[in-house]
């Protein structure tokens, strides 16, 4: 009878792992696939690196600066816009290289988080209480993240495009401005 209830005891733990593997099997998948969607996004972002320094961060900070300093003259409407989305451009530039780091650095965490917690999860060393809080607060924090990198690219692709489409007019209108020439040299204050 003892050798029985043991044996009973120990076929039902067994098939309450075998279920538990099973949702946590579901459950890893999506967090490994939230893990590359992450991966993907980063390295998408990462390819802005380049592309920002092909068109030259500094000129475009230093043509900024010379326009809101020196653009006393009135224009008209089409260059007034042409200036406008050529600065938001450069504004919007500007932000993600302050922004840069502390996104990167967010989006590495929530990886290394997807990985660990799947882990975890695959050699059942979470309990099932506190393995679907955590898997929760997870998929959350990824999604929220994912989020944030295709704003994040979305804005970067539109500012990008924009630069070089208004670049030349914008450096035309500097021209005029400026006795036919593109500053070269703007106070570190004004370049900030």
């Amino acid at each position: 009878m003892k050798t029985q209830a043991i044996i009973i005891s120990f076929v039902a733990i067994l098939l309450s792992n075998c279920a538990q593997k099973s949702v946590y099997d579901k459950e890893t998948s999506t967090l490994d696939s939230l893990k590359i969607v992450l991966q993907v996004k980063r390295n998408e972002l990462n390819k802005f690196d380049k592309a920002i320094e092909s068109i030259s961060a500094y000129k475009l900070k230093t043509y900024g600066a010379f326009l809101k300093s020196n653009l006393k003259d009135t224009i008209n409407k089409n260059q007034a816009n042409t200036l406008q989305i050529f600065l938001n451009a450069v504004e919007a530039l500007t932000e993600f290289e302050k922004m840069r780091a502390p996104l990167a650095s967010q989006t590495e965490i929530s990886i290394t988080q997807l990985q660990t917690l799947s882990a975890d999860l695959k050699a059942n060393l979470i309990q099932s209480d506190q393995a679907t809080r955590f898997i929760t607060n997870e998929k959350h924090n990824a999604d929220r993240q994912i989020s944030i990198l295709e704003q994040t690219i979305k804005t970067l692709n539109i500012s990008i495009i924009n630069i070089r489409n208004y670049l030349p007019k914008t450096e035309d209108l500097i021209k005029q401005i400026n006795g036919g020439k593109l500053p070269s040299v703007v106070s570190d204050s004004l370049a900030d």
